[in-house]
């Protein structure tokens, strides 16, 4: 078997319009919606796919439960995405007022 690239990522959301909102500052766009699913299917230039699985329930109490919360849980905690530059991508967040939880940071 060999797997050759990453299809797509799914990430379960708990705001449509908050989730869309945001992946549409980071330069994806609309593809398609299947409501059926409740998937979000979204795209940008360079082909990257994301579905935003849009029946998530808010139990963080404003954690990032993945990360800041004592009891660690197995699953993706992170998905990073190559850019130009770290710096644009960040003053543009700051613009759209999204903090930033941590970094940049790099390893090796």
């Amino acid at each position: 078997m060999n797997i050759s690239n990453i299809d797509h990522i799914g990430i379960r959301v708990t705001e449509k319009k908050a989730a869309l909102d945001f992946y549409k500052i980071l330069g994806f766009q609309l593809e398609q919606e299947v409501d059926f699913d409740a998937v979000i299917i979204m795209k940008n230039n360079s082909g990257v796919e994301i579905n935003l699985i849009n029946n998530g329930k808010d139990i963080s109490d404003g954690k990032n439960i993945l990360m800041d919360v004592p009891e660690k849980h197995p699953g993706f905690t992170h998905v990073a995405f190559s850019v130009e530059s770290i710096l644009h991508v960040m003053e543009v967040l700051e613009k759209n007022n999204i903090a930033i939880s941590q970094g940049p940071v790099t390893f090796g």
